[in-house]
């Protein structure tokens, strides 16, 4: 066998066994016994590849450590043989998470568009933008009652009645 084949039905081998690493840690957490006197849960069944037999207290509110599938994947590699470089990757050592905090942070992208991050520039903008606002708003309402008052036609004249007109139409009837 050629060391390609031999990588690639270890790595085989490291997506099965991950798969049921997973599927124990489910079951773990989903069928755990919650203990309410001693506010502790505790694994109902043996969980060969996490580690964990029958019994084992998984979550408590005492300072007590619980199960980290980090450790148990990394264990577990270990046994295995599988080579670091294949597998999990820890959002705090590498993976997308840092890469959103190290690269798509708002401090980097303003850097790199020139602008200049300090305290007093966001106090101002925080004062100024607001104001901003506000002023434009009230130039939209002024200019929104000068449109109405512009367009609205005048109204009819209304026709006055002389004191001749009512006495004429009394001495009509």
């Amino acid at each position: 066998m050629s060391e390609k084949e031999t990588a690639v039905l270890a790595r085989e081998k490291w997506d099965e066994l991950f798969k049921g690493l997973k599927m124990q840690w489910e079951t773990m957490w989903l069928e755990r016994y919650d203990d309410r006197v001693k506010a502790e849960g505790v694994a109902r069944l043996d969980y060969s590849l996490l580690f964990v037999s029958r019994g084992t207290v998984v979550v408590t509110t005492r300072r007590c450590k619980a199960p980290d599938f980090v450790e148990i994947v990394e264990q577990q590699r270990e046994l295995s043989g599988v080579e670091p470089s294949s597998g999990y990757v820890n959002p705090s050592v590498g993976g997308w998470g840092k890469f959103i905090r190290s690269t798509l942070s708002t401090r980097s992208r303003l850097s790199t568009l020139g602008v200049q991050v300090t305290p007093s520039n966001v106090q101002f903008w925080t004062i100024a933008v607001p104001v901003m606002i506000a002023f434009v708003a009230i130039l939209s309402i002024g200019g929104w009652i000068g449109w109405t008052m512009a367009t609205t036609p005048p109204p009819k004249p209304i026709d006055e009645v002389t004191p001749d007109s009512k006495e004429e139409k009394t001495t009509q009837n």
